[in-house]
């Protein structure tokens, strides 16, 4: 692949992708390094795409995915080696006041993280549950790898108000769906 393309591709686009990536992350640094690993796999790849950006964005979502994964992952820690200046803590009956968790904020953090890459797996489900995959081809088409309506017509044959309708309804059903399981 020709050095130029690339450089050209990343400086018209690497700010897109990092917002796009920090809105799956909610860390800069961290979206900044997928986007700096999407880029590497097309420098790799041996030839160009035919539609590059739309490529990329696709590569900052899987990536972007993976490291929720990786992150839902849930480390167990016992209270001791979440709280190692407080020697043979048990359990939260022998901590003295409320100044003995300080240290609860990093993992409140992981909670966090935690919760919103289950909001997302919550979503991914209803997205393969309840919308036909021609549906949820162009939702996520659009609202998660970054197309715009004219490029998904070129590929799906179908105008963009009609385009416009299905994204639409299709975020009305994700949003429905999720709102049912989350009120129980």
């Amino acid at each position: 692949m020709d050095r130029s393309t690339i450089d050209n591709i990343f400086r018209e686009n690497a700010g897109e992708f990092a917002r796009h990536a920090e809105r799956w992350l909610a860390d800069p640094d961290e979206a900044r390094d997928v986007v700096q690993d999407a880029f590497v796999k097309l420098w790799q790849q041996p030839e160009v795409p035919a539609k590059p950006k739309g490529s990329l964005f696709v590569a900052v979502r899987n990536l972007c995915l993976d490291r929720l994964r990786r992150r839902s992952v849930r480390k167990t820690l016992s209270l001791s080696e979440a709280f190692p200046d407080h020697g043979d803590l048990k359990d939260f009956n022998d901590l003295k006041d409320f100044n003995d968790l300080k240290d609860l904020s990093d993992i409140k953090d992981h909670t966090d993280q935690a919760d919103q890459a289950e909001r997302y797996q919550a979503v991914e489900r209803i997205i393969n549950r309840h919308l036909t995959p021609r549906d949820r081809e162009i939702l996520l088409l659009h609202d998660y790898s970054g197309w715009d309506y004219d490029e998904i017509a070129e590929r799906t044959g179908l105008a963009p108000a009609a385009l416009r309708m299905i994204v639409s309804r299709g975020r009305k059903t994700v949003r429905e769906e999720f709102l049912k399981q989350h009120r129980r």
